[in-house]
């Protein structure tokens, strides 16, 4: 889905030229069609999401740390990322790690196919939380597990495409097999789907508890 510059200003409770300013300093990602910008729902609510935080981003090596201790991973942790993960509401975690991606859409051909090359994510994992939803998502939300996904997919950047492709900054493929559970769950919480970003939040809610209960003085 996508929506006008009006329809974000309006969202975000600003100007439509403070929407135009911010996607020409690329801090909110647009796409342009027929001379006018358009910008993904999705991307839109991720801005939204992510910049009620405040401070500096979080490292990234840091962040995938935490989200594979989350996930339930055997690693040893740093102090740095328990200390993230006991003082931080899963909100505030979620938010910070989401504001470390870029997501982009995809119109890709013989999707299907093409599985085996991606790591699901988001809604189109979010079975692994124990949420079944009916119906069937037009959209594959997923992690590239090659660094050339428009080759191998097909696939050509469209802002109303059935490929939603989620990346680091850093353009680090960090994801190689199955997306870590807490991953998934921080994804889901940028959902349009409400039951969906509940169901991201009270997962994501449950791994820190269990955490917490493992590991807290």
């Amino acid at each position: 889905m996508i929506v006008s510059t009006a329809q974000a200003a309006e969202q975000l409770g600003v100007t439509r030229r403070r929407v135009s300013e911010l996607v020409r300093s690329g801090a909110l990602e647009a796409v342009e069609l027929s001379g006018r910008y358009v910008i993904d729902a999705a991307a839109l609510g991720r801005f939204a999401f992510t910049t009620r935080l405040n401070g500096r981003p979080w490292d990234q090596d840091l962040s995938w740390e935490i989200l594979r201790a989350l996930s339930g991973e055997d690693i040893q942790l740093s102090e740095r990322a328990q200390n993230r993960i006991e003082s931080n509401s899963v909100v505030d975690i979620a938010g910070q790690i989401n504001r470390l991606l870029v997501i982009r859409r995809f119109q890709a051909q013989g999707l299907i196919q093409s599985e085996h090359f991606l790591a699901k994510t988001g809604e189109s994992a979010v079975e692994r939380l124990g949420v079944q939803l009916a119906g069937s998502s037009q959209e594959l939300h997923a992690f590239s597990l090659v660094d050339n996904p428009e080759l191998a997919f097909d696939a050509v950047p469209y802002s109303d495409g059935n490929l939603v492709l989620y990346a680091w900054r850093d353009t680090e493929i960090r994801v190689s097999d199955t997306t870590p559970l807490a991953l998934v769950a921080v994804n889901c919480m940028l959902s349009e789907n409400s039951r969906v970003r509940e169901a991201g939040k009270v997962s994501l809610e449950e791994l820190r508890k269990s955490w917490l209960a493992k590991h807290s003085k």
